[in-house]
This record gives structure tokens, C-alpha cells and sequence, in this order.
């Protein structure tokens, strides 16, 4: 999560940089045709796109369609236990998984949003507090190099006991896992925190990783995961006036481990921002003196004021607005925005862009029960 407006790199370096393997940095020589418009959205989509171990090339996952998980992606440790004590959810080989758990609907205010923070303070990309986001999750990917744990890379959020709402471009081959409930990411001793398998990945079918449009995917679960202080499902905006209502200079909260510089290093703990929300058309304006065909719709939020921002790993986290219940007696978080992509990261006049929660739910909720 990037808190700092100043590029690490000259602009031609920056523009150099094509990928970071968590401790150096990968640079390639310039395509000629970079600056080709039909080039312009993978520039862009280059930001918040999951970390490239070296050596590797991550792809995006198909653009629609629905793929589901079997036993042959799976890392060994999924059949052998994690080490540590994290419980791992219907690995192969499990009885868990399967079976029949009735059907599913988005959870209700009494459930959903409420988090164990002590406060709802002001926040500028600082360790958030410990069972601030119960919903966040850390997607997990199988990769080489790493001894059959799985590196996270994107995040995500728990909306029902089964799903997870992600990002399209977030969606691979090797992702298999989420984590739940965790503080620092790295730690194998976390009480309340636990691994889950993925069953299924569900693209939104109109998603285009060119143009990075309905960058949306469902996560289900192999079971439900309960219900605990670290484990919770955040609201979806579906009810009005929060459903379509303009959020133009709210200031929503982010959160995620993702880096903390442009093209720097990845935070172990938890980290959180209240970012401010800027006009689409002004935001639009601002990506066209930069890359002039870019276009955004009544699907976007845009967010940032080139101090804050999300960054390289937080792809898929959540733009959280929280409200205050009509009896007055509780804060209920909404999730309003998924992070998709941006120019760099906190950089001035270029704000993070979101994908908008709430013209999806009708597509959200005719997946749930697949």
C-alpha cells in the first residue's frame, strides 16, 4: 500500500521495470511499440497485477467462463498439513468439501460489515488494527522456489460463508487457497486464522483483460467457513441509497499486504488507508494525457490523492465505506469498490481505479447458488 507520491525511479526506469520477485527488481528492454493505444490498457493493467517471481510469467486467467479447482493444482502441503497451526479446509484427499449446505444469499446488517476495531479513525497507511477487516482475504498461488506454501499475491473479500469477491485478472491457474483471518501474512502461529481451499472460479463472463472491463470474479469455497471475531463477511451495497448513490468526496478505507513503494516491497502486516473518492469524468480527464484512449464507465470509482493509494499486490482487495445502522447502534462496512488498476502507485493526478460493487450484484447474486 503506497504512501508515498514520489517515484522511485526516473520515468524512463520506472518504465523499464517489468516485474519484482520480492527482493530485486526485473527490468526489460522497451517494446517499440509501447506506446501503441492497443497497448495502453496492458501498460496500465501492469501495476496492480500479482508479483512475477523471476523466472515466471503470471498470465490472466481466461476472460469468462467458470473453472473449477481439481486436486492435480494443488501444492503437496495441501495433502501433507501446514505447517503451523492454520486448519486447511477440504484439501484433496479430505472428507470436508462436497455435499450440500442449502442456498445462499447475500448476509444480512445483523452479520455482515462489523468489525472489532476499537475505532473508525483516520487512517494514512499504517498497520491497521487487529481484527479491523474480518472479510479480507489473501489469495494464495502455488509457485515454484517457494517449498509448497503458497505466496499470496492478490486479496479479496468474503461476502457469504462460501465466496469470495475478487478481481478477474487476479484469477490463474495457480491460484488454489485463500486466507482468512490473518494480521501478518508471514506469521504461522496467527490464532483464528485458516487456509480454504478453492472449488470454483467464477469470471464475470464479459471480463477483457485488455481493456480491463468487468474485472470481477466469485471465489467459491470447497465449505462455509464460520462465523468468528476474525472471520466475518463484509455488506454489499443492496439496498438503496447506497446502491446508487454518487461517492464522489467520500472517503472509504482500503486495506491489504500489498507494497508499500512503487515496485517496492510487500508489507507483512496488515496495512490500511482512508482514501478520498474522486469525479470519474475528472479522473477520466487525468488517464488521457497519459494514455488517450482509456475509457471509464458507471462501473468505476476512483480513488486516491497521490499520497495514498493501493499498490503492486493489492489487486482484488476491498474499497470499504463504513455506515452508520439507522437505530444509531453500530458501524456496518460496505463494500463499494474492488481494486483493479492504476498508473503506478500514489501517483499525483492519477488515482487508483475500482471496480463499482454495486451495478454487479444482480450478477453476483445469480452465482452464488452454481
Amino acid at each position: 500500500m503506497q504512501t508515498n507520491n514520489r517515484a522511485t525511479y526516473s520515468d524512463y526506469l520506472g518504465n523499464s521495470v517489468c516485474g519484482f520477485d520480492g527482493y530485486d527488481y526485473l527490468v526489460c528492454c522497451q517494446n517499440p511499440s509501447a506506446t501503441n493505444p492497443s497497448n495502453i490498457y496492458n501498460q496500465i493493467a501492469s501495476i496492480y497485477t500479482p508479483y512475477q517471481p523471476a523466472g515466471q510469467v503470471f498470465q490472466f486467467g481466461p476472460a469468462g467462463g467458470t473453472t473449477t479447482g481439481s486436486s492435480g493444482n494443488y501444492p503437496p502441503y495441501a495433502q501433507q498439513g501446514y505447517p503451523g497451526n492454520y486448519p486447511i479446509y477440504g484439501y484433496p484427499g479430505s472428507s470436508v468439501g462436497g455435499g450440500s449446505y442449502g442456498q445462499y444469499t447475500l448476509p444480512r446488517e445483523s452479520i455482515c460489515g462489523l468489525s472489532s476495531a476499537s475505532t473508525n479513525r483516520v487512517v494514512g497507511g499504517n498497520e491497521a488494527q487487529r481484527g479491523a477487516y474480518p472479510w479480507i482475504a489473501a489469495l494464495g498461488y502455488e509457485t515454484q522456489g517457494y517449498g509448497g506454501v503458497p505466496r499470496f499475491l492478490c486479496s479479496g473479500s468474503l461476502i457469504t460463508q462460501r465466496h469470495v469477491l475478487t478481481s478477474a485478472h487476479c484469477v490463474t491457474a495457480e491460484l488454489y487457497s485463500v486466507r482468512l483471518g490473518a494480521h501478518n501474512i508471514n506469521a504461522n502461529n496467527q490464532q483464528g486464522v485458516s487456509d480454504v481451499a478453492i472449488q470454483t472460479k467464477i469470471l464475470h463472463p464479459n471480463f477483457d483483460s485488455r481493456t480491463i472491463t468487468n474485472d470481477l470474479a466469485l471465489l467459491k469455497l470447497v465449505q462455509d467457513v464460520p462465523i468468528t471475531s476474525t472471520i466475518r463477511p463484509i455488506c454489499l451495497p443492496v439496498s438503496e441509497p447506497l446502491r446508487s448513490m454518487d461517492y464522489t468526496s467520500y472517503n472509504p478505507f482500503i486495506a491489504g499486504w500489498g507494497a508499500v513503494t512503487f515496485q517496492g516491497p510487500t508489507s507483512a502486516v496488515l496495512r490500511d488507508a482512508q482514501i478520498p473518492i474522486i469525479n470519474t469524468r475528472t479522473c477520466e480527464a487525468n488517464y488521457r494525457t497519459r494514455f488517450p484512449t482509456v475509457s471509464l464507465g458507471n462501473d468505476i470509482i476512483c480513488a486516491g490523492d497521490g499520497v495514498r493509494d493501493a499498490c503492486q499486490g493489492d489487486s482484488g482487495g476491498p474499497l470499504m465505506l463504513p455506515e452508520l445502522s439507522p437505530d444509531r447502534t453500530r458501524y456496518n462496512f460496505y463494500l463499494i469498490g474492488v481494486v483493479s488498476y492504476g498508473y503506478e502507485c500514489a501517483r499525483a493526478t492519477f488515482p487508483g481505479v475500482y471496480m463499482r460493487v454495486s451495478p454487479f450484484i444482480p450478477w453476483i447474486e445469480s452465482q452464488l447458488n452454481v
